[in-house]
């Protein structure tokens, strides 16, 4: 049935109608494939199926440089070596160099291969004790009464200290005739006795000193 258009609606079409426009489309297109090559070439946008297929290669990715690395400090590692045989020679050992005695220049005042003498301390000069003059009437000490009466000689060795000062410090019997010779002696060197001092370098030190007395009996005494 027509429309008022003379044309048949799209719904109301025939599923045979649309098959046969199916087929005639097919045949067409399998006779235009089976068809002479001269034929086929004439027609825009179909492809041979003859001409080699070019394939291009894709696009290499970009190259990125690397990042800078942050140097990390290496850490020590121990590792067990064997140590070669002593009469090897090692690789890349420093050769020992002989040595040698170095020159000392000549100093002023001496001359080449001079040595100077060094000379040693001087000693000290020393000075022992000595008996002052201005003192020398009082050396002699009083006879004792005792042995005196008796008429008794005799004598008294006495070692003596003598300061800084002149003065008799200490004194000790060395020997004695008579003990009243020596205490004697004694009392005398204590109060009278007078000395020049020991020095060293010209200073006045202690020093040591002998003494011998003598007792003698004179007529008048």
């Amino acid at each position: 049935m027509q429309n008022a258009g003379g044309y048949l609606d799209q719904k109301t079409r025939s599923p045979l109608s649309l098959g046969a426009a199916i087929a005639i489309n097919g045949a067409m297109v399998a006779e235009l494939l089976f068809a002479s090559p001269d034929v086929v070439r004439d027609i825009p946008g179909i492809m041979r199926l003859t001409d080699p297929i070019t394939v291009q290669p894709p696009p290499p990715d970009p190259i990125t440089p690397p990042k800078a690395k942050t140097p990390q400090t290496p850490k020590s590692v121990t590792t067990a070596s064997k140590a070669p045989p002593i009469s090897e020679p090692l690789p890349n050992t420093i050769s020992e160099q002989p040595y040698i005695q170095p020159t000392l220049p000549d100093l002023p005042g001496m001359g080449a291969g001079m040595t100077e003498t060094v000379k040693p301390p001087r000693a000290p000069v020393l000075i022992g004790v000595r008996p002052d003059p201005r003192f020398a009437d009082r050396m002699q000490p009083d006879y004792p009464p005792g042995l005196q009466r008796q008429g008794i000689e005799g004598m008294a060795e006495v070692r003596v200290l003598i300061g800084p000062d002149g003065r008799v410090r200490q004194i000790q019997m060395v020997s004695a005739t008579e003990p009243a010779f020596f205490r004697a002696t004694q009392q005398q060197a204590l109060k009278y006795w007078r000395f020049q001092p020991a020095t060293r370098d010209g200073v006045p030190i202690e020093g040591w000193r002998t003494m011998t007395v003598r007792f003698t009996l004179n007529d008048g005494r």
